[in-house]
C-alpha cells in the first residue's frame, strides 16, 4: 500500500500547479464577422479522417461564409451518437448571443486555440481537450492535457482569431434523433487591403448582422481625383476587390439593382459593421492607405419581405441492410423529418430490384429479394410544400441457406426378425456442404449417420428382434441444422399383410409364414405353405382353409377345397359292388342258359 503522506503531498502540487495557471477570460468579444444563414440548412456528416466528422452543407444559399465544401467538424458531446446522414441544421458565429450553446468567451478562446494549434496531438486527443471544455470531461489522455495547458495559459486564455486563422462555427440540428452537436473549422479570410463587403441588409439598420449575406454581381467602380474611372468589379459573395493605386483622393460607386437602396450610413458602434457609402449618391470618397482600405455597403431590396424559404424535408432510410433470399428485410424510414411548419406527406421506397417498390403514406417498408446480389436502395420523402430529399444505401442479399432434398430410401421392403438389412440413403443440397441423416426404424431405436458431403449417399444396416410393420423415417440435416421434409418407408419384417384378412406370420424367422393373424377374432390361425409362391389360411378360426393367398401378386382368394378322401373311398366302394353285382347276374344268367340247354339236350 502506498504511503498515504506520499498521496497527500502530491495532490498538494497538483493544486499549487494548477492555482498558479489562472484562466483569464476574453477583455472584449472579437471583432471577427462574417454572414451565416440564419434560416435552416441541410448538412451531412461522415465519418472524419483528420477530425472527428467530414462536414458537408447545402441548401445554404449566396453571400454567406461557409459553402458546399467539406469542412472539418467535431464533437462536442461525448455521450451522443452521430448517425452519418443528412441533417437540418442551424449554423452560429461562435460568439452569437443566437446559440443556445451556453459557453463563455473564455470557453471559445481555448476552443479556437485548440482548433488552431493541434498540430502534432492526435486526433483523439485533440477530440479529448475539445471535450473537456465542452461537455466538461475530465481526461487523462497526455496529448489532451498537452493542450488544455496550453489553452490555459495566460497568453492564450483570450485568444480571437484573426485572418487566414480558424475560427468555430456551431452547428446545432432540428432532431436530436442521432445526432451530436458539433462546431466546424471555418478559416477566416485573409484581409482584402483595398475592397470591402457589400451586403443585403434585411433590417435595413446599416449594421451588419450575422445572418445577413453578402451580395453577388453587384458593379464597382473606382474613380480617381479627375472623376475618370480607373477599375471596374463584380462582388463575388459580396467582396470585391481592387488593385493597388496610387496615393491620393478617389471615390468608389456602387450599381445597385433598380429595387435595391443603400442603408443608412455609419450605423452603430462597430466601425467595422458599418455601411460607408452615402445613400443618396451611391458613392464614398476617401484618401487611398494602400495598408487598408476597407470600404463596406449595406443595401436593401424594396421588394423584399419577411418570406421564410422553404427547406427540404431530410430522408433517412437507415441502413445499410442485409439478409438473405425469400426471407422480408424491413426498412426503416422513420428517422425521416421535415422542419416545421411543414410536415412529410408522401414517402416511395425503390429497393433496386425492379419489384414491389412501396410507395405509400408508411415511412417503414417490407421487402423480400428473389436473388443474391448488393442492390441499391433509395428512400424519397416528400413534403407539403412539394419538396423532396432522397436517401441511399445499400441492401446486401446472400443466398439463403436451402434444405436438403427429402431422403431416398433404399432398402428392403420385407424381411425376417434378427438378420441385418443395408440401406442407402442419399438427399441432395443445392448449397452443397455437409449432410447427416438421422434414421427412425419405428421399433424404438433410430440412428444419427455421421456426416459427409452433401448428394452423395451414404449406407447403414439395421436388425429389427420382433415380428412387425415398421414405419421407417429418415430426415436429412445440413451443416446450418436446416432439415429436409421426412421420407417414410413401411417395412414388413416376418410378416405379410394379407388384404383386410389379416397377415401371415414367420414366428421363426426362417422365411416360411407358419401362422396367421385374423383380423376377424384378432387371434392367431392357421396358414400352410402351398408350393414356394401359395399358401393357405383359415381367416376365420374354424380350422378349415378359406383363403388362398399368392406372395407374387399380392392376391387374396376363396378357396374351394377338393372331395375329402372318405368320400372317394365310398364311392369307389360302391362302383365296385355294383360292378360286382351286375357281374354275378350277368353269370347267373349264364349258368341258367347252359342248363336250359342241357335239359334239352336229354
Amino acid at each position: 500500500m502506498k504511503n498515504p503522506c506520499t498521496a497527500v503531498i502530491i495532490a498538494l502540487i497538483v493544486m499549487l500547479v494548477f492555482c498558479t495557471i489562472p484562466i483569464v477570460p476574453a477583455s472584449e468579444p472579437c471583432t471577427t464577422h462574417f454572414p451565416l444563414p440564419g434560416d435552416w440548412v441541410k448538412m451531412e456528416a461522415k465519418k472524419g479522417t483528420d477530425s472527428h466528422f467530414d462536414i458537408t452543407f447545402s441548401e445554404v444559399g449566396n453571400g454567406y461564409a461557409v459553402s458546399g465544401q467539406t469542412y472539418k467538424g467535431w464533437c462536442i458531446e461525448k455521450g451522443a451518437v452521430m448517425i452519418y446522414s443528412k441533417h437540418n441544421v442551424h449554423l452560429y458565429q461562435y460568439y452569437s448571443s443566437r446559440t443556445t450553446l451556453a459557453f463563455g468567451s473564455e470557453i471559445w478562446s481555448r476552443i479556437n486555440y485548440i482548433l488552431n494549434f493541434h498540430g502534432g496531438v492526435s486526433l483523439n486527443s485533440t477530440q479529448e481537450a475539445l471535450w473537456f471544455y465542452t461537455d466538461g470531461r475530465p481526461t487523462d489522455d497526455v496529448g489532451a492535457q498537452i493542450l488544455i495547458n496550453n489553452a490555459d495559459s495566460p497568453e492564450n486564455s483570450s485568444f480571437c482569431p484573426g485572418p487566414g486563422q480558424i475560427c468555430a462555427i456551431a452547428v446545432e440540428a432540428y432532431s436530436g434523433d442521432g445526432y451530436q452537436r458539433t462546431i466546424i473549422e471555418y478559416q477566416l479570410p485573409e484581409p482584402i487591403p483595398f475592397g470591402g463587403f457589400i451586403w443585403n441588409d434585411l433590417n435595413k439598420d446599416g449594421v451588419q448582422d450575422e445572418t445577413e449575406p453578402g451580395l453577388d454581381g453587384v458593379t464597382v467602380k473606382l474613380y480617381n481625383e479627375t472623376n475618370s474611372m480607373v477599375q471596374t468589379v463584380a462582388t463575388i459573395n459580396g467582396h470585391y476587390r481592387l488593385n493597388a493605386v496610387a496615393a491620393g483622393n478617389y471615390t468608389i460607386a456602387v450599381e445597385p439593382s433598380k429595387d435595391y437602396i443603400l442603408s443608412p450610413i455609419h450605423q452603430g458602434s462597430a466601425d467595422y459593421l458599418d455601411s460607408d457609402f452615402e445613400p443618396l449618391t451611391k458613392k464614398v470618397y476617401f484618401a487611398y492607405n494602400p495598408l487598408d482600405t476597407t470600404l463596406d455597403c449595406g443595401m436593401y431590396s424594396l421588394s423584399s419581405g419577411s418570406h421564410t424559404p422553404n427547406i427540404s424535408p431530410i430522408a433517412n432510410g437507415r441502413g445499410p441492410y442485409n439478409g438473405k433470399t425469400g426471407r422480408p428485410i424491413q426498412f426503416d424510414g422513420s428517422h425521416s423529418y421535415d422542419t416545421p411548419p411543414g410536415h412529410l406527406v408522401k414517402y416511395a421506397w425503390s429497393f433496386g430490384d425492379g419489384l414491389n417498390n412501396a410507395s405509400n403514406t408508411s415511412m417503414n417498408a417490407s421487402h423480400v429479394y428473389v436473388k443474391p446480389g448488393v442492390y441499391k436502395v433509395s428512400f424519397t420523402v416528400w413534403d407539403d410544400a412539394g419538396a423532396n430529399d432522397t436517401y441511399t444505401t445499400e441492401a446486401a442479399i446472400s443466398q439463403a441457406d436451402r434444405i436438403p432434398s427429402v431422403p431416398e430410401i433404399t432398402g428392403i421392403l420385407r424381411g425376417t426378425i434378427n438378420k441385418a438389412y443395408n440401406f442407402s440413403i442419399l438427399s441432395y443440397d443445392e448449397d452443397g456442404g455437409n449432410i447427416s441423416y438421422l434414421l427412425d426404424w419405428g421399433d424404438g431405436t433410430n440412428t444419427t449417420t455421421p456426416s459427409q458431403i452433401a448428394n452423395t449417399s451414404i449406407q447403414t444396416t439395421h436388425v429389427w428382434t420382433k415380428n412387425g410393420a415398421y414405419w421407417v423415417t429418415g430426415t436429412a440435416i445440413d451443416d446450418q441444422k436446416n432439415s429436409s421434409a421426412t421420407a417414410q418407408s413401411l417395412i414388413f419384417i416376418g410378416i405379410q399383410n394379407v388384404g383386410t384378412y389379416g397377415y401371415l406370420i414367420d414366428s421363426n424367422g426362417t422365411g416360411t409364414y407358419d401362422g396367421f393373424f385374423s383380423n376377424a377374432t384378432q387371434n392367431r390361425t392357421t396358414a400352410q405353405a402351398k408350393g414356394t409362391d401359395q399358401y393357405l389360411i383359415d381367416s376365420n378360426g374354424d380350422n378349415a382353409f378359406d383363403l388362398l393367398y399368392t406372395v407374387s401378386t399380392d392376391t387374396a382368394t376363396v378357396y374351394k377345397p377338393a372331395p375329402t378322401a372318405s368320400l372317394n373311398l365310398i364311392t369307389i366302394g360302391t362302383l365296385a359292388v355294383v360292378i360286382l353285382a351286375i357281374s354275378l347276374a350277368g353269370l347267373f344268367s349264364v349258368i341258367l342258359l347252359h342248363l336250359k340247354k342241357k335239359k334239352r339236350s336229354k
